[in-house]
């Protein structure tokens, strides 16, 4: 049995008490202790997108103590009493609760808005530790990919997903709804790879971008473009598959930039290069310094490094060996220069 209600916000966050707070008794808990680190970043997301920001509903249970007026005989409508005092139980979105009192803060009028409420009639705690085991056992977190394909807010999805399809030699190679291409396929690249790619050239090895609203959408495709005809123009590997002398398979065995994670290493080297005041009006000028690495992953160098494991042909794509290859590369472009 379960009740869907709509009320202010102003209701929800003074009648609907987490109850995940530290003095709640442990044996009386039915989820996860609070992340402190997670209301901010929700809360921050109301504010940025205040005429359109969507919360999932958020579930509870009660135990007893509420009536329920259908407004007719047979209705499933009606209102819903629940005397004050009455114990109700939080068994998912503590989280959006505490994002919206971050932004209650900033916005007072977020109180005025509606907040979707699943409350379910449970008062064994067993059950609704398992009602709360249950709604977390299937979920699957939705793919990096998935997520730039469909963001409409970060600039840098939106130049990404136009890098993927209108670029003249890389425009159609991205695969859009998973987060990596499979081993036999033609398609060269996730849509992730390009993505963060652009976010390294930016921000270099951490990938990490503070204010997303500082870049324009246009700026982010020029750059990209400029990016992805040095790779074209100056390194061999992406003309031969494109005119089909090697297959792109083949190509990820010799050359550790037919991967996701060599095509970031380089963008943060690029980055690296340019932070260190030998700045270029384009990257092009970077072209001859790249063209003469040696990117095979047979290059002992990158197993050095750490980029790869001795034998192997496949780059690690974690932060520490892509950042080591990074300087590497980096190391490799300026003494050409």
């Amino acid at each position: 049995e379960y009740f869907i209600v709509s009320v202010p916000n102003a209701i929800y966050l003074d009648f609907f008490t987490p109850l995940m707070d530290p003095e709640e008794p442990k044996e009386e808990r039915a989820q996860r202790n609070l992340d402190t680190k997670r209301p901010k970043v929700i809360g921050e997301y109301i504010l940025k997108n205040r005429s359109d920001y969507v919360l999932p509903t958020v579930v509870y249970a009660v135990e007893e103590g509420y009536t329920f007026t259908p407004d007719g005989e047979g209705s499933s409508t009606g209102v819903l009493f629940i005397p004050e005092g009455t114990n109700l139980r939080c068994l998912d979105g503590q989280h959006r609760r505490a994002g919206l009192a971050y932004a209650k803060g900033e916005d007072p009028d977020i109180l005025e808005d509606h907040s979707s409420i699943l409350i379910y009639v449970e008062p064994d705690i067993q059950r609704r530790r398992q009602m709360f085991s249950d709604m977390n056992s299937t979920t699957v977190k939705v793919g990096k990919a998935v997520n730039i394909s469909f963001d409409s807010r970060d600039p840098f999805a939106r130049a990404a997903v136009r890098l993927s399809q209108d670029h003249p030699h890389f425009g159609g190679r991205f695969q859009d709804h998973t987060g990596r291409v499979t081993p036999n396929s033609e398609l060269w690249y996730a849509l992730s790879a390009i993505y963060f790619s652009l976010q390294h050239l930016y921000s270099g090895p951490s990938g990490r971008i503070r204010d997303y609203d500082q870049f324009k959408e246009d700026d982010l495709v020029a750059y990209g473009n400029q990016f992805l005809d040095l790779l074209w123009e100056f390194r061999p590997e992406f003309m031969d598959v494109a005119s089909n002398k090697t297959s792109a398979e083949e190509m990820r065995k010799r050359s550790i930039l037919f991967w996701g994670v060599g095509i970031r290493a380089l963008a943060s080297a690029i980055y690296l290069c340019q932070d260190k005041a030998n700045r270029y009006g384009s990257l092009r000028d970077y072209g001859s310094a790249i063209r003469a690495i040696d990117f095979s992953p047979s290059n002992p160098r990158w197993a050095e490094v750490g980029f790869i494991l001795p034998g192997k042909t496949t780059p690690i794509d974690r932060y520490k060996p892509r950042q080591d290859a990074a300087e590497e590369i980096a190391e490799l472009i300026s003494k050409d220069k």
